[in-house]
């Protein structure tokens, strides 16, 4: 069927289910063929795109997304992928793009769509939000954004499969229990719904009236994925914190190389104390081993001074034995008077007890001197 053809049979069987014995569930592959075929919900549909229980839905169609300038405004880039437009378009690393489906969709009032991701897409590093759900009513070509949170380029080609949706029956609504809040909701349901493409969805979306084919007329507007800014802040930070290590880097290599300055120094103030301290010590051993030497020698000489007196105190006391002895026997042969002998014999012997008394003396202190030696 035509376009035209579908639409024709979809006002038909908008509100009427031309199956209503199939029960409300996940539909099958068969159910699905039938309720295409007989409502003219997709347009095109491509039989090979139906996939178990899920139809693949294909690129075609106009398509948004924005970059930064150097100067911090934003560009607006528009291009129609097949309908004789280009064949595909690019997706920059940490980009958002904003793509249309192929498939015209027209569903009735009795069926819910469900869509996700095709794996192979996910498996890329690209981001769609899972599980959105299109409402009974919808008609109208789906625009979805695209995110693309990788470092990688990649390229999307004319009638790509992006999506896969599912088919749900949703319980049939009891006019008994509703009664007229039944079709008035369902018509405030469709009244927001028709053939929007993806600049109105952004309208909508932003709340922002549209101005002609572009979105606004602001170089200051566009939708720009954020993590690239987030990077260039991240590696500022990165940067920022790397110059801050490497200043806390010199500051220590200057503080652990003053501190070895300083360990340096007092290493060689701490040497130079001791070699100070073992010098005065020799010093003073020297000079006392000196002056010792002088008193030993000092001691030596009065020793052998008192040798000497007493040699002659003792030769002198002999001399005066011996004068009395000659007296004494001068006395026993002449006869002199006795008397006068006596007395010069007692003179002899109190020299000779001063004598003796200085050469004790002598003696003494010799002895004493030797003692302290």
């Amino acid at each position: 069927m035509e376009l035209d053809e579908c639409k024709q049979v979809y006002e038909q069987y908008k509100d009427v289910d031309p199956y209503p014995k199939v029960k409300p569930s996940l539909l099958n592959k068969l159910d699905i063929i039938k309720y295409v075929e007989k409502v003219g919900m997709i347009y095109p549909f491509h039989l090979e795109d139906l996939k178990g229980i899920t139809y693949e839905a294909r690129l075609k169609g106009d398509c948004i997304y924005w970059t930064e300038k150097t100067d911090g405004t934003r560009e607006e880039h528009r291009l129609n992928i097949g309908n004789k437009g280009k064949k595909e378009m690019v997706i920059q690393p940490n980009s958002v793009v904003f793509v249309t489906l192929e498939p015209y969709f027209q569903i009735p009032s009795y069926i819910a769509l469900r869509y996700n991701f095709k794996i192979n897409q996910i498996y890329k590093g690209l981001l769609l939000g899972t599980g959105p759900i299109i409402d009974p009513g919808f008609h109208g070509h789906l625009s979805i954004p695209i995110h693309n949170l990788t470092k990688n380029q990649y390229t999307l080609y004319e009638e790509e499969a992006l999506i896969s949706i599912e088919f749900t029956k949703v319980n049939p609504y009891d006019a008994k229990i509703y009664g007229e809040k039944l079709e008035n909701d369902f018509k405030k349901t469709k009244s927001f719904l028709g053939e929007r493409n993806v600049v109105d969805y952004i309208h909508d979306a932003l709340d922002i009236a549209p101005h002609g084919d572009n979105i606004t007329t602001s170089e200051n507007f566009g939708i720009l994925n954020s993590i690239p800014g987030l990077n260039e802040r991240v590696e500022e930070a990165i940067k920022s914190s790397q110059n801050h290590t490497i200043s806390v880097d010199q500051k220590l290599d200057d503080f652990q190389n003053r501190f070895k300055d300083i360990e340096r120094k007092e290493r060689k103030s701490f040497i130079a104390t001791i070699v100070v301290t073992l010098l005065s010590l020799i010093i003073t051993l020297v000079l006392g081993t000196w002056a010792l030497a002088g008193t030993l020698d000092s001691i030596h000489k009065e020793r052998v001074s008192y040798t000497m007196e007493i040699q002659e105190l003792q030769q002198h006391i002999d001399d005066l034995v011996v004068q009395i002895n000659e007296l004494e026997t001068k006395v026993d042969g002449e006869n002199y008077e006795k008397a006068e002998l006596q007395i010069q014999i007692n003179d002899l012997k109190l020299q000779i007890e001063q004598l003796q008394t200085q050469l004790d003396i002598l003696q003494n202190k010799n002895n004493n001197d030797l003692g302290e030696t």
